[in-house]
């Protein structure tokens, strides 16, 4: 709240009722924090606290530079056809980096989420699915991107410096055959940044997807800078550990809001509203839980 306070002045917030949408234009510090989290009124008297989130849809923009540039229009062509990739096979993917600190937890619910999300957009057009043992990065490398509405990975997400001394963020994929480097299994942000990708939309259901591009670089310079330099128009992105049903439950309904021509941040707004609304889901109003998510645009 004290935070809160110091970025929205009693000035600033005048000129800023309920329903303003905000782009950010992040410097080094805050771009570690996602702002939905800001506290614009604390808890008091058995009342629970005021989120940001609550009265302002947010999105993060890469400088003040390319503010005036938004298309209308290009939030209502954003659902053309899906390609998901993820829930790679839980035992290829704990054998393809010994030296990983620990083994990586199942997914339950990215095979879920990549399912419904296709039967969401199947009015428009086929949807492309590849999970388990498909979901290599030769697979990735092979797909044409250049005319897809939404781009989703639905996996793990990996810091820099966390695995086999990397100094990127990574994409957990599944292992192609053989010892090739590009075919190890992590998509890193390297590696994303060659793609050709056209998307709308690149969802990252994935932990950590937001972090740096090496541990001490600022918020937003890996995966999510990698794959808007790859063409994506727009990237949702994740700014620590994230659990795996909340993580699915957020990209379905980002999408089903999208289907009602909501603008890209007011339909992440709507998605994480109705988890912190949730009075049957414990600790819903726990931003550990929905904050981490950020529209990063372009």
């Amino acid at each position: 709240h004290a935070l809160y306070r110091g970025i929205f002045t009693p000035k600033v917030a005048a000129l800023l009722p309920p329903g303003t949408r905000l782009r950010l234009a992040t410097g080094d510090i805050l771009s570690a924090l996602p702002l939905s989290l800001l506290v614009t009124r604390p808890a008091v008297d058995g009342k629970p606290a005021h989120f940001l989130i609550e009265d302002h849809a947010l999105s993060i923009v890469p400088s003040i530079a390319v503010l005036g540039q938004e298309n209308p229009a290009s939030d209502r062509r954003a659902a053309r056809r899906l390609v998901a990739i993820g829930a790679p096979d839980a035992d290829a993917t704990a054998g393809n980096a010994p030296s990983r600190a620990a083994p990586l937890a199942p997914l339950p619910a990215a095979r879920r989420e990549m399912e419904t999300v296709a039967r969401l957009l199947g009015r428009h057009g086929p949807a492309q699915v590849l999970s388990g043992p498909e979901a290599t990065e030769a697979a990735v490398r092979a797909l044409d991107l250049r005319d897809v509405g939404v781009l989703l990975f639905a996996t793990h997400g990996l810091v820099a410096g966390a695995f086999d001394g990397h100094s990127e963020p990574a994409l957990v994929l599944a292992p192609g055959p053989g010892g090739d480097a590009r075919h190890d299994g992590y998509l890193t942000a390297s590696e994303a940044a060659q793609l050709d990708i056209g998307a709308q939309w690149v969802i990252l259901s994935a932990c950590n997807t937001a972090g740096g591009s090496h541990p001490s670089a600022a918020g937003y310079t890996g995966l999510a800078r990698a794959f808007l330099f790859a063409g994506a128009r727009r990237v949702v992105a994740s700014h620590w550990p994230v659990r795996d049903d909340i993580s699915a439950r957020l990209s379905i309904g980002l999408v089903e809001s999208m289907q009602h021509q909501q603008r890209a941040d007011e339909a992440l707004r709507q998605s994480i509203l109705a988890v912190l609304h949730d009075n049957a889901l414990p600790d819903a109003r726990n931003p550990a839980l929905w904050a981490p998510f950020m529209v990063i645009a372009r």
